[in-house]
């Protein structure tokens, strides 16, 4: 089988990233595979011989899409594809759609949340979703989204969650002694997120507020960059919480902070699956986190970790002050948590999955 898809994860580029390296497995199941990603400039990976990843820049956003619906149709017409791919749902989707039908190819698209669903994303969303000839669902939660929503029958859909891999824990010494001086004795709130509405960090700042009044030698920490971190800044020092909140900045490899925090904190209006979380997990944080993604899934409240609604601050302000004050319960649900990540497939399963919900969009086209 050969494989072209449309990506959004620009790490895919880095042939030494964890994400490139998972990328590779895929040689063992099929015998082309060939991702385009948007991205700041152009650039071509080549993963193994048979995988190769290709960066589109373009000077503004309409520009890189049609440079990147012509890389895919000239890849299309060059080589044979049976599946088209597409980690996104709205304007990569409606994109793939077109390189599909022009090519006949078999069209999946991966659905790991529905962000920024509104506007013309909206309207791209509801069009192109139901044409899909096999859709891969990071949650139930999703899968049930899909057939409601969007009226996609249930057969089309595979739940496959997306595959985790604890990071080595490569500390760098520079970074971990400054992370060390930083927390002192202090106790930690973590959350590792790209600053974007739909993550909320708006209700965690309002909330830190209140907490840090009764407990002082509290830090709040913010691992990631984004389009909101300017007003989130602004919103601290509004507060006058500045100087308990810590804008970390993107890293690319967050591990230090992981290690060193005490909880930690999502406080999404919505998720597809929420990777941080695992990775939370992994160095055995308390978790608290909002019902979104692999809540009721993965983290299940009062057994590993706390789940609380969205946009609820008082029941996100309870759930900080219980794993603040209550250092016993913290250990067992952060040991509780990383226990249950034995409990997730295998990346051999979750390949097969994948390749699956490929032949099923192939078959389609057959």
């Amino acid at each position: 089988m050969n494989v072209i898809s449309l990506n959004l994860d620009t790490r895919i580029l880095d042939p030494q990233s964890a994400i490139a390296e998972r990328e590779r497995a895929f040689k063992d199941y099929v015998q082309k595979y060939t991702l385009i990603i948007p991205y700041s400039h152009d650039r071509e990976t080549s993963l193994t011989e048979s995988i190769t990843a290709y960066g589109i820049g373009g000077s503004t956003k309409l520009i890189q899409l049609v440079r990147i619906y012509r890389k895919a149709c000239s890849l299309a017409r060059k080589s044979h594809y049976d599946v088209m791919t597409i980690q996104d749902t709205y304007y990569l989707a409606f994109i793939g759609w077109l390189i599909a039908r022009k090519y006949n190819l078999g069209f999946e698209i991966q659905v790991h949340g529905l962000e920024k669903f509104s506007g013309m994303r909206a309207f791209l969303a509801e069009k192109v979703i139901p044409k899909a000839d096999a859709i891969r669902a990071a949650s139930p939660r999703l899968k049930d989204l899909l057939m409601t929503t969007f009226s996609v029958p249930e057969e089309k859909i595979a739940v496959a969650p997306l595959f985790f891999e604890p990071a080595p824990r490569s500390l760098r010494t520079q970074l971990t002694s400054r992370i060390i001086s930083q927390k002192k004795n202090d106790f930690v709130f973590l959350t590792v997120a790209r600053l974007v509405p739909v993550k909320n960090i708006t209700l965690q700042l309002n909330t830190f507020k209140n907490l840090v009044v009764r407990y002082p030698d509290t830090q709040l920490w913010i691992v990631g960059d984004g389009p909101e971190r300017a007003l989130l800044e602004r919103n601290a020092k509004e507060l006058k919480i500045s100087d308990r909140v810590v804008f970390w900045g993107w890293q690319s490899n967050p591990s230090a902070f992981y290690a060193h925090a005490d909880s930690y904190l999502l406080s999404s209006d919505s998720e597809g699956w929420g990777l941080a979380i695992f990775e939370a997990a992994a160095y055995e944080l308390a978790i608290l986190m909002t019902d979104v993604g692999c809540a009721g899934e993965f983290i299940h409240n009062g057994t590993n970790g706390l789940v609380v609604p969205p946009r609820d601050p008082k029941a996100l302000e309870t759930g900080m002050i219980i794993l603040r004050t209550d250092a016993q319960l913290r250990e067992s649900l952060g040991q509780a948590a990383k226990n249950s990540l034995a409990l997730l497939p295998s990346k051999e399963k979750l390949m097969q999955w994948y390749v699956s919900s490929w032949e099923k969009a192939s078959l389609a086209h057959a």
